[in-house]
């Protein structure tokens, strides 16, 4: 037998303790009455809720980076990949997703993190760009803010989990779309995000909130990171 046969074998046998070892993992974790479903649920909420906290403090490692190459944030432009003509008009260093400005590759949600009813007037996914004032921001001007909106119950409740030790979901009793997706991306306008809006979003800059859609496959869950408080 060659070198390279004997290297593929072995891979193979590798391969295959793998797998059997996952089995055996999971028959013991059904046989000890954990329902190995609702735990793989649970370790994907886990990994996507991380992948959007990441994603955000990428989106803020960009703006600072275009920041000390001379951009000031009220500066730059939120242009999508997806908005033709405007995103290879140049100039270009001002785009936060550009390579030749902030080099920010845009992203899909994580798989599977999306919620089970979008939101008519806005698609799920990652959206960055100026909104109104928040109210427990510096001053009253604009501020801008990172969302991951639409995504699922389960994963707002991890996020919210990681950030504060709890699994609930505050409700906010407005239209997160008009408070906290920024306007170029939907036809309205932005009004101010206040603490009558969501008493329990006070004072914190990132946190998983839902809306008054009459609860379950109505009400829509976004993420917010206030990435410029002014």
């Amino acid at each position: 037998m060659s070198m390279n046969s004997r290297g593929n074998a072995f891979v193979y046998i590798l391969i295959a303790i793998i797998l059997m070892a996952g089995l055996t993992y999971t028959i013991g974790k059904a046989n000890n009455g954990v329902d190995p479903t609702s735990e793989m649920d649970e370790n994907k909420a886990k990994v996507s809720a991380a992948a959007i906290r990441a994603y955000a403090a990428q989106t803020q490692g960009a703006m600072l980076r275009m920041e000390q190459f001379g951009v000031a944030p009220d500066d730059i432009l939120y242009l999508l990949p997806t908005k033709q003509p405007d995103f290879d008009n140049p100039p270009h260093t001002e785009k936060l997703f550009h390579p030749d400005g902030g080099g920010l590759a845009y992203k899909q949600l994580p798989s599977g993190s999306q919620g089970a009813s979008p939101d008519p007037g806005l698609e799920s996914g990652y959206y960055v760009g100026v909104v109104g004032n928040i109210e427990w921001t510096p001053t009253t001007t604009p501020d801008v803010v990172f969302v991951a909106y639409g995504i699922s119950e389960a994963v707002c409740q991890e996020l919210n989990w990681q950030l504060i030790k709890s699994r609930d979901t505050p409700e906010v009793q407005s239209s997160i779309r008009a408070t906290l997706a920024p306007a170029e991306f939907h036809s309205g306008s932005n009004s101010d995000f206040t603490e009558g809006n969501c008493p329990e979003c006070n004072e914190k800059s990132s946190l998983c909130i839902s809306d008054d859609g009459g609860g379950g496959a109505n009400s829509k869950y976004v993420f917010y990171d206030i990435l410029v408080a002014r």
